[in-house]
């Protein structure tokens, strides 16, 4: 066995162990559902704003502001655990 396929099996098993971890954090469900929610305001100022003669900036503003709000909300949906009683941190339990 080779140095580098030592290498790149420790790094497979890290990127798995990642993928795991952000699957069973429901990180990919909020950064879905930011997705689907982002696509929906910037689609509903899209319609309105020109409806009220408002320039185009308004509606770049939003895009821009959404965009940087990814981020955040990425690191917030792995920190914080999304149940049906509300949101946890991750690791404790509601009492």
């Amino acid at each position: 066995m080779l140095a580098g396929e030592v290498y790149f099996s420790d790094r497979k098993a890290l990127y798995m162990s990642l993928y795991g971890e952000l699957k069973r954090r429901n990180v990919f469900r909020g950064a879905i559902a930011y997705l689907a929610l982002a696509w929906l305001l910037t689609e509903v100022a899209d319609t309105l704003l020109p409806a009220f003669d408002i320039p185009d900036w308004p509606l770049r503003f939003v895009a821009l502001i959404l965009a940087l709000g990814f981020v955040p909300a990425f690191v917030l949906s792995w920190i914080y655990e999304l149940a049906p009683e509300g949101a946890n941190l991750q690791g404790r339990k509601r009492t």
